[in-house]
């Protein structure tokens, strides 16, 4: 275990990646992936990652899928999801997250039924030697419900479209269940991205090499995926220097990220769109001075931006105000965005040469001098 744990916990530093899917990960609870979590975190030395909270359902297997991510980089926007349905063995787990930029996206991690133990006959799960072996035909009623169900699902209930589909499907790249899935829209990123120069396999057995896992995404979301990859970390290397210990005539075992498994990890990189953009530069600001109303003991005034570029600038706009004093608060602030309170104004755009202004309210019982910064972006939060 301990063997196993150190080759998984250097494969996951190399990657560094900001999400992570796991694979048959104990179905314990969150119990197996936080610990997963913390030996990572103490191999870094410092607080990298956390868990995703496991959904509500997540199988009667002996294992589940997971995910762990990075708080610094993303934030949780809603709760996990999952699906319960009878056909899915291991329910396949969501969670939609946030950006800095306020993009938004959902990961789906993705195990679908393992090609052993055939169920013999001559059904659609028999072995019909068309090389997709046992089980094919649950694994096509499975990428059906995840494409015709629980995806619409997950994009209804984050209100965005880019969906990002990983995992270990048991199905290599030319066969029905992802046939299924291209068929209703996602965009193979392994062929898009790794097939232009070579030969796509994350899983070799039996001297023949494919691949099982998967990186699909949505029609929204291919747009915004800057790459691809495969790391043969695993599927090249000997069993031999892998944590386990039966049956090996010498112990080759070295503490590292080699053959960690028998699956190669898929590497993602997305550039995703931001939802807002700082437009001050293209913006000509003008502050109003502060009147102090004796009934409600509040400061108002405006502040005012032309727009000095010779383009039309789309809205709506967040006016951000910083830097105010710690005995002040905006009263009519619309939210407050990291930390720092804003107002939004609903005009569609401004035209060249254009004004918005917008009304101030503060409270102030200091009667204190009132500075502020005021940042102008453009698009929502």
């Amino acid at each position: 275990f301990i063997r196993q744990r150190d080759k998984i916990v250097n494969e996951l530093k190399a990657i560094n990646a900001d999400v992570v899917g796991l694979m048959e990960i104990q179905n314990n609870g969150d119990t197996a992936a936080a610990y997963l979590a913390g030996s990572l975190n103490a191999a870094l030395g410092y607080a990298a990652y956390s868990v995703v909270p496991a959904p509500p359902a997540t199988g009667t297997d002996a294992i589940r899928v997971a995910m762990l991510y990075k708080p610094a980089a993303l934030a949780l926007a809603g709760a996990s999801m999952s699906d319960a349905d009878s056909i899915n063995n291991r329910p396949p787990m969501a969670q939609t997250f946030k950006t800095a930029n306020g993009a938004m996206f959902s990961v789906i991690v993705n195990h679908l039924k393992s090609k052993a133990s055939c169920p013999g006959g001559t059904s659609n799960n028999a072995d019909n030697g068309d090389g997709q072996g046992c089980w094919n035909g649950t694994r096509v009623l499975q990428a059906q419900r995840l494409a015709n169900v629980f995806i619409p699902q997950v994009v209804a209930a984050a209100g965005d479209p880019d969906v990002l589909v990983i995992g270990d499907m048991n199905s290599h790249g030319f066969e029905d269940p992802i046939n299924v899935l291209t068929a209703s829209g996602m965009v193979n990123q392994l062929e898009r991205f790794v097939r232009p120069a070579g030969i796509v396999y994350s899983y070799v057995f039996g001297g023949e090499s494919g691949y099982l896992d998967h990186a699909l995404a949505s029609a929204a979301l291919s747009a915004q995926v800057a790459g691809a990859t495969e790391w043969h970390n695993n599927a090249d290397e000997p069993e031999v220097i892998d944590y386990n210990t039966d049956g090996k005539p010498q112990d080759l075992y070295v503490n590292n990220a080699y053959r960690a498994s028998d699956h190669d990890p898929v590497v993602i990189s997305l550039n995703l769109a931001p939802t807002f953009v700082d437009v001050t530069a293209s913006m000509t600001p003008y502050r109003s001075g502060l009147n102090l109303n004796r009934n409600t003991q509040q400061y108002s005034g405006t502040v005012s931006f032309t727009n000095k570029t010779s383009a039309t600038i789309s809205g709506p706009f967040q006016i951000e105000l910083s830097n105010l004093p710690a005995t002040v608060t905006l009263a009519n602030a619309t939210g407050s965005h990291n930390g720092v309170p804003y107002i939004t104004s609903n005009n569609a755009a401004i035209a060249p040469g254009a004004t918005v202004t917008i009304g101030l309210v503060f409270n102030n019982p200091p009667k204190a001098a009132i500075p502020y910064v005021a940042t102008i972006f453009s698009g929502t939060y």
